[in-house]
């Protein structure tokens, strides 16, 4: 027969344990919380501070919205200087190259897919965003009008993955940026190597 295991006081499970208590750790540190996204987002200052449901068809915009968009939205809020301007200048390549892309899509024949969106409610806190949202809807529309078009056989289906691949670059971009602190940005925009710190 097994003996019994006792639980220590530092399991954080025994019976004096409250359960609405931050669990403390064997060196009496106060243990490291992790911010998930929506913990980031809600602890942060907007300048904007507006919500809204964005409605998405593609499987790329719910992935990214769900992974993030929170994460991107919380570090644009407190980006400044050379990183604000860095993210501007990518905002409007991604955006020039989407626009032009919806065009061209929207040159061919395409037949309407019947597709039901999903939506989901995401917290505005600046106007980049905003940029953002607006980012990931041209997405949506690239999305229908490429599916419509290889649907009615306008296009092929390598043609419709390799723009719609090029498109999800475009977004992602904007998300690679975010991820550096502002101060890995020099004032022109350009990100800093480790040795220029």
């Amino acid at each position: 027969m097994d003996a019994p295991i006792r639980k220590t006081a530092t399991s954080g499970e025994g019976p004096d344990q409250d359960a609405n208590k931050p669990k403390q750790s064997v060196t009496g540190l106060k243990p490291i919380e992790r911010l998930t996204n929506d913990d980031r987002i809600a602890r942060i200052i907007p300048t904007a501070d507006y919500g809204m449901e964005i409605e998405y068809y593609s499987q790329f915009a719910r992935t990214f919205i769900r992974a993030h968009y929170n994460f991107c939205a919380a570090k644009m809020t407190v980006a400044r200087e050379g990183k604000k301007l860095a993210l501007d200048y990518r905002f409007r390549e991604s955006e020039e190259w989407l626009e032009k892309a919806i065009v061209w899509a929207n040159k061919f024949e395409f037949h309407r897919i019947p597709m039901v969106p999903a939506s989901i409610h995401v917290s505005i806190t600046v106007p980049l965003a905003g940029r953002l949202v607006n980012l990931i809807n041209d997405y949506d529309i690239l999305f229908m009008s490429v599916s419509g078009a290889a649907f009615a056989g306008s296009i092929t289906n390598d043609e419709r993955n390799g723009v719609l691949l090029n498109a999800s670059r475009q977004v992602l971009a904007i998300q690679q940026l975010c991820v550096p602190d502002s101060d890995r940005y020099d004032v022109g925009g350009r990100l800093l190597e480790a040795g220029q710190l």
